[in-house]
């Protein structure tokens, strides 16, 4: 199992997201082929690799969302989102790291 996958932070249960998080999102509103076409594009300008077979940093996946959220149209809602998500992980991980030392 992949380790962003698995590491769900203790006492909020809350996991990463990952990139099948933001294709089903975008393919639900737009499509499948459009909705792929804008992830790669926000991945592509977040300057961050966009591997379906390979698991997405948090960090990765933050900064391609946020780039969907400045987006026009249906996308934008679904980075901003995203990019919540992404970014409340990762300042609960950083948190709950810093408890536990």
């Amino acid at each position: 199992m992949n380790a962003y996958v698995s590491s769900v932070i203790p006492g909020y249960g809350l996991a990463p997201p990952v990139q099948d998080d933001a294709l089903l999102h975008l393919a639900r509103v737009m499509g499948i082929e459009r909705g792929v076409a804008a992830w790669r594009q926000a991945c592509r300008a977040a300057g961050v690799v966009c591997d379906v077979d390979r698991a997405m940093p948090p960090e990765d996946l933050a900064r391609a969302a946020e780039v969907l959220a400045r987006a026009d149209g249906p996308a934008a809602p679904i980075g901003r989102g995203l990019a919540i998500r992404a970014r409340t992980y990762l300042l609960l991980t950083r948190a709950s790291a810093g408890a536990a030392s």
